[in-house]
């Protein structure tokens, strides 16, 4: 069976910003043979190809930069687990700037459930920072 590809061909850039989200695993270069039992894969190439000015990437529980850096590529991560948020600023001349921000959790109780559907209470409220994509003209 074939594997499955988060992203589809580029396309052609319509707008001036163009953001991708897509569910996947990363995988460098160099782990890719033995990275091939994973599905929804995709490697540096696959986000240089993009063209994007911004990846949204969804899958890992931890927050971190993938790619060769020539398209800035991020998982965000499980805001339950990290407690934070990217705060992404869309800006002209590859200055795309990426931050990580710390959530405010409060003191509003939210019921939630782990990956295996236990129940469990949290202390939560609307982030302070925002989770979002902003643009600098």
């Amino acid at each position: 069976m074939a594997d499955m590809h988060p992203f589809g061909p580029p396309r052609a850039r319509q707008m001036r910003w163009q953001v991708v989200m897509a569910h996947g695993h990363y995988v460098p270069p160099a782990e890719w043979p033995e990275q091939s039992h994973r599905s929804w894969k995709f490697s540096d190439a696959a986000i240089r190809d993009l063209g994007a000015d911004y990846v949204a990437l969804g899958h890992w529980d931890r927050a971190t930069q993938v790619g060769d850096g020539s398209v800035p590529a991020y998982y965000s991560g499980s805001p339950d687990l990290a407690e934070t948020v990217n705060v992404v600023i869309l800006a002209p001349g590859n200055a795309t700037r990426v931050a990580r921000e710390r959530l405010d959790w409060g003191a509003t109780p939210v019921k939630r459930s782990d990956h295996l559907g236990r129940r469990f209470s949290r202390n939560a409220r609307a982030p302070s920072a925002p989770s979002s994509v902003s643009a600098i003209s």
